[in-house]
């Protein structure tokens, strides 16, 4: 028996997934409301936008239509940039039918509505459907390519979780987690991007690697604080979908958000570093919602407060960062 489902976000981290699930002997149904890239994956058989040269397995395809998406798939995986989910909600909304499951894959939510993108789906959609978040330390071009990779799903609909756990979980290249902590899987993919620009900005200026040991460190400590003050299991933070997802972020060169921090070091504008990134920096547009949040929350963010002043009251990059490092003793 065939497991379908669908993927919406033709963009790296869509496609990568769209390909590991097809891989699974699993039927993907792939849609954006970009017809011309539509287009372009259709005939080429590969995103050469973002992930050229790895071919689409045979039992991915590629859909054109919406209501078909939606007539022919009960699970939906949204995939795509924060920015971008309000405007995809509101497309879809009158396609969902009672039997929909929504899978979010986007990790943040834009600043104006200040609330994490599950609540914000169940607001917008003004039903009772069910709703699961996917995240992880998941660099796409290693999803992509099959490289060994695991992921965290959370709900509160332990069929959904039980569905997304057998067409995802792969024994030698998918390992599948699950919790039902909703909020401390969504929290964790939000604020590492945060911490990664930060860790960006410190190899930029030049503070060396024991200072991005700290930063990390006490970057985590603020995912802790914060998630804890929302209602998130602290297992859940210590978890691949927190911690492991922070490490990966913050440690590797592919990582977009630290590459847009280590831009603004250099003395890059902001509207220059997001157009050499090429991508999204989810980091830039979710350091407003985490700030209007541990206002909200009343805890303490020292290192993401002073990622926010760079990025948005223009202060010196180096001095900022050395001044937070010039705090006074205080007990670990």
């Amino acid at each position: 028996m065939n497991n379908y489902i669908a993927v919406i976000g033709t963009g790296s981290y869509g496609t990568a997934l769209a390909i590991a699930i097809a891989r699974n002997n699993n039927i993907v149904s792939l849609w954006s409301n970009n017809l011309n890239k539509l287009n372009a994956l259709n005939i080429y058989r590969y995103n050469k936008y973002s992930l050229p040269n790895i071919i689409f397995p045979k039992t991915l395809k590629i859909e054109f239509s919406i209501k078909d998406l939606f007539i022919n798939n009960k699970y939906i995986i949204i995939a795509v940039p924060s920015i971008f989910l309000i405007k995809i909600i509101n497309i879809i909304k009158p396609y969902i039918k009672d039997d929909t499951h929504i899978i979010l894959g986007t990790k943040g939510i834009k600043y104006i509505y200040g609330e994490l993108p599950y609540k914000i789906v169940q607001e917008k959609l003004k039903r009772k459907i069910s709703i699961a978040i996917i995240s992880g330390p998941t660099l796409a071009t290693e999803l992509a390519v099959g490289l060994p990779t695991a992921i965290t799903i959370a709900s509160n609909n332990y069929d959904l979780i039980s569905y997304l756990k057998k067409i995802l979980h792969n024994k030698k290249i998918f390992r599948v987690y699950y919790s039902y902590d909703i909020i401390g899987v969504q929290l964790g993919g939000i604020i590492k991007n945060v911490i990664a620009i930060g860790v960006g900005i410190s190899d930029g200026i030049g503070l060396g690697n024991n200072i991005k040991s700290v930063l990390i460190t006490k970057g985590f400590k603020e995912i802790i604080s914060l998630g804890i003050s929302l209602g998130a299991k602290l297992n859940t933070l210590l978890g691949i979908s927190g911690l492991g997802d922070l490490i990966l972020t913050s440690t590797t060169s592919k990582s977009r958000n630290k590459y847009f921090g280590l831009l603004i070091a250099q003395g890059y504008s902001i509207k220059k570093a997001k157009k050499k990134v090429g991508q999204i920096v989810e980091g830039y547009y979710n350091i407003k919602t985490i700030m209007a949040l541990s206002k909200r929350n009343n805890v303490h963010m020292p290192i993401t407060n002073a990622i926010y002043r760079i990025l948005y009251k223009n202060k010196n990059a180096y001095r900022t960062m050395i001044a937070l490092l010039k705090h006074s003793p205080q007990q670990e």
